[in-house]
Order: structure tokens, then C-alpha cells, then sequence
């Protein structure tokens, strides 16, 4: 989940100051590897609890609260989900390293976390932000909580919603897209509660109009929170059946331009938001396809040359 709060970008200020000081300092660090450019790291800002360690990559800056090579192995995991993620979303159009850099910031506590991220994200596991200037990303960061077992495995989803960004900077992805997107990086126990989530809703009549969640802005109130998640994980599933993921991207942008009944038009050949209303509902009991079997099997047509 994207989660913006007012102390979101401020709570990182202090925190490269001391760090970046120290590093850029230590004149003798070999600054790349030659695997994925993963700098040593340095611990730095003495005298802080548990100590802050920093690493360094081709398009990631890592900070965390642990072991100097943790820093490191997250630095590198996090290059490797950012190359899956172009590759499946953009297929060979893909953009180039990042400037600025993503930073990376991995909390030892709930308490910290919360404090960075702001009121509201007590029940995630990680949150993301890419903040946009004159046309351009002037910022990314994903905040991380080391608490909660595996820090890294809100990685995937968070980072689904930074490297999207890259194609949609002039206006953000629809909610329903942003979200339902990201949910195809989670685990396979995570989209299933989403899609109880949704059968719940359906068989209480409370499931949202496909034309209702197409066009919010923000988050829902409270009492719809799960459906939308539901909801939106299920239409992007239904629509990546009908075409590889680079057609989502394509039908959400072209949607910006000339609606959403003109896009399903153009690239899925359906007549309009009411006829994938129709579809969608029929679809939603019928078996579901692993989103990552439709991934890869579209990647080994593309390998075999169709």
C-alpha cells in the first residue's frame, strides 16, 4: 500500500544527512561491485539505537537497523525485484537506471515506522512514495518494517508502485490499477484472503459498480477498504487474461486520454464499462488462473518467437 504521511519525507532528512556524511567520507570504499553495484556499507549516525548501516546499488540507497550485510543482501534483492517488475510490466521497453535513486529505509520497530510513515499505516508491513515535480521524480522511498518477520516481503508489492510510476508521471495510475497491480507481487496466501475478501462482498450485495471503482481517486472510507482491494485485484486478473501485462499498461494510458470505453474498445475488443461490468461479474466465481502462470507462459510464447 502507498501510504503518504506528513512526516513521510521530513523523518528521512536527518537520518542521509549523518549517514551520507559518513559514507561519502570514507574515501578508501570501493563503490561498486561487479554484480549489481552494490557499495560496502558503512555504518554510520554513532549513538543511535541499534546503529544504522548503509549500502548502496545501481538504483537503490538501503538503510537499516541490523547487521552491515544486511544492507547489502537488501540492496541486491531489491535490484533483482526492480528488473522483474520492468520486465513484466514493460516487457523490452525498459527505462533506465533511476536518478535519484530509491531509498530504502528498514525500521526496527512498529513505533519508528509509524512515526516516518505516519497515522494509518499501524497495520502495514511496508509503504512507498514517489513524489513528482515539473514533470519529473524527484523522490522514491519505500519504508519497511523490520518487525514484522521478513522485512522484505512487502518488497515486491511497494516496489510494484515505484517502478509503474516511471510510465504514468504526468498523471498517477487509477487507485483500482495502482493496487490491484501491486497485489499480483504478493504472496499466494495474501491474494487469497483479497479474493474472500471479494466473494464476502458479492454475496452481500456490497461489491462496488465496475464504473465507480474505475474512477476513484483516493482510497475508500473504512467499511469498503476490503472490497476494494478485493475488487481491484480481480479485475486486474480478469483483464490480464485477456492480454499480456503490457496491454494493461497501454489500456490504463490510453484510458486517460480517450476514457475507459474507448480503451476496452481499442485493446481488449470489450464494448464499454458496462459490458466489463458483465464479463468481470461472470468471471468472478469461475476458477482463477495464477496470474504468475499467465506471466510466464506469455513469456515463453514471446521466447519461441509467438
Amino acid at each position: 500500500m502507498a501510504v503518504v504521511g506528513a512526516a513521510h519525507v521530513a523523518a528521512l532528512g536527518a537520518l542521509l544527512t549523518n549517514g551520507l556524511a559518513l559514507f561519502a567520507a570514507d574515501s578508501t570504499a570501493d563503490r561498486k561491485s561487479q554484480s549489481v553495484g552494490v557499495a560496502p556499507c558503512a555504518c554510520c549516525a554513532q549513538g543511535q539505537s541499534g546503529g544504522w548501516h548503509f549500502a548502496e546499488s545501481d538504483n537503490f540507497r538501503v538503510w537499516c537497523q541490523s547487521n552491515c550485510g544486511a544492507a547489502d543482501s537488501i540492496a541486491k534483492q531489491c535490484e533483482c525485484a526492480r528488473s522483474d517488475l520492468q520486465k513484466k510490466w514493460f516487457g523490452k521497453d525498459l527505462p533506465a537506471d533511476w536518478t535519484p535513486k530509491c531509498d530504502v529505509v528498514v525500521h526496527g520497530s512498529a513505533e519508528e515506522y509509524v512515526r516516518a510513515v505516519g497515522q494509518g499505516s499501524e497495520r502495514t508491513a511496508g509503504s512507498s512514495l514517489v513524489t513528482v515535480k515539473a514533470g519529473r521524480v524527484v523522490s522514491r522511498r519505500l519504508d519497511l518494517r523490520a518487525d514484522r518477520g521478513d522485512a522484505l516481503s512487502a518488497v515486491p508489492h511497494e516496489l510494484t508502485h515505484v517502478v509503474l510510476a516511471d510510465r504514468f508521471i504526468d498523471r498517477p495510475l487509477p487507485r483500482w490499477a495502482d493496487e490491484g497491480m501491486a497485489t499480483l507481487a504478493d504472496s499466494a496466501t495474501k491474494r487469497g484472503e483479497h479474493r474472500r475478501d471479494l466473494l464476502a462482498a458479492v454475496d452481500r450485495r456490497s461489491d462496488l459498480r465496475v464504473a465507480e471503482l474505475l474512477s476513484m481517486d483516493g482510497y475508500p472510507s473504512g467499511a469498503t477498504w476490503a472490497t476494494f482491494y478485493g475488487q481491484s485485484a480481480s479485475l486486474v486478473e480478469f483483464l490480464l487474461e485477456r492480454g499480456e501485462p503490457e496491454a494493461l499498461v497501454r489500456f490504463v494510458s490510453q484510458a486517460h486520454l480517450g476514457g475507459y470505453d474507448a480503451a476496452l474498445r481499442e485493446v481488449y475488443g470489450i464494448a464499454g464499462v458496462a459490458a466489463l461490468e458483465k464479463q468481470w461479474k461472470a468471471s468472478v466465481r469461475q476458477p482463477q488462473i495464477e496470474p504468475a502462470t499467465l506471466v510466464r507462459d506469455e513469456l515463453r510464447r514471446s521466447n519461441r518467437g509467438g
